[in-house]
This record gives structure tokens, C-alpha cells and sequence, in this order.
């Protein structure tokens, strides 16, 4: 079985963004999403001993990370949720190579949960991850020093549900880079 019949939602995903997110953007992607390396997120420099997390993708604009994808297709506990959060938070530069990315100064988190599998009226599922949301929203608006300015989290019960995921990241991208270009 291949990476991608494994994450068929990752891969789902990765597709989306590469449709939509055009030049001057650039995607990257890990491989469960159909890129060809991991997505690794340090603190300061690349070794060892800094590395924090992998990330499923990001959306990188002028050599800047403005988004952090996450896709989670099964093990949706809140410690899993919280800890892929809080790892990026920490983190501040993903490195390829030569190829050097910092943290813009407004980075959205975007983490998109395949609930397909609950029973939607009967599972509190989505109404702990919409809490897990606000939480953690919370805790960004209470940092402002944070380069995280933004979480959203949707729940995954069919593919229009990938489309208004990606959307929801575009608009979000497009806002601060407008922001930011009218500061420069």
C-alpha cells in the first residue's frame, strides 16, 4: 500500500493547496500529502537536539512560513491535538537543505480532523474540538508576542469540507500578506 492510498485525506489536502496556492506562494508538502520530505520544525538551527515536530504542510511566501497544516485522520485525542500545537508554537524555522524558513510574524495554524468515522448525533467529538479551538485561541490572544496569530480547526466529514479547509487558509494568507505589504 502506498503513502498515499495510507493518507488518502493528507493527500486530498496536499492536492488542494497545490491547486490553489499559485505563485508567489510556494507549497510544501510532506509525503503523506504528496511532497518528497518531511517537514521538520526546529528551534533556531537545524540539529538534533532542536528539532520539535513534522508538520503535514505549509504555505511559505518571500522565504516566510504564513501557514502550518495539520491533518489528522485518526488519533484525534486532545493530547494529540494540543502537542501538535504547542510543538509548532515553539518552533521557529524549518530548514531543507540550504533552503532556510522562518516563522512570519502572523502565522496561522490550520488543523483539519476527519470526524467522518463518529456518529454526528450521538459523539460530543466536534464539540471538544470546537472547545480545544477556543482554548487554544485564548492562549494565542493572551502571548502577544506569539508569531502563531491565529488557530482554526475544522472537522472533516466529506470532501467540500477539504475545499472550504484551503479557502479558509487562502483568505487567511492573502489577509496578512496585504497587511504586511501595506506596513513595508
Amino acid at each position: 500500500m502506498s503513502n498515499n492510498e495510507k493518507h488518502q485525506l493528507h493527500s486530498k489536502v496536499g492536492e488542494q493547496l497545490e491547486e490553489v496556492f499559485l505563485f508567489p506562494y510556494k507549497v510544501l508538502l510532506d509525503p503523506a500529502c504528496g511532497g518528497d520530505q518531511h517537514i521538520s520544525l526546529f528551534i533556531n538551527k537545524k540539529n538534533r537536539e532542536n528539532i520539535m515536530c513534522k508538520i503535514d504542510a505549509a504555505i511559505v511566501n518571500d522565504n516566510k512560513i504564513n501557514a502550518i497544516i495539520e491533518v489528522e485522520e485518526s488519533g484525534i485525542s486532545p493530547t494529540k491535538i494540543f502537542g501538535k500545537f504547542y510543538t509548532s508554537y515553539f518552533s521557529s524555522i524549518y530548514i531543507r537543505y540550504v533552503e532556510e524558513y522562518n516563522y512570519s510574524e502572523k502565522i496561522g495554524y490550520f488543523q483539519l480532523i476527519d470526524v467522518s468515522k463518529t456518529n454526528e448525533e450521538r459523539s460530543s467529538k466536534e464539540r471538544q474540538l470546537k472547545y480545544i479551538e477556543n482554548e487554544i485561541n485564548k492562549f494565542i490572544n493572551d502571548n502577544e508576542n506569539s508569531k502563531i496569530k491565529s488557530y482554526t480547526l475544522l472537522c472533516y466529514r466529506n470532501n467540500s469540507d477539504i475545499k472550504k479547509f484551503v479557502s479558509i487558509i487562502e483568505k487567511y494568507c492573502k489577509e496578512i500578506n496585504l497587511t504586511t505589504a501595506s506596513t513595508l
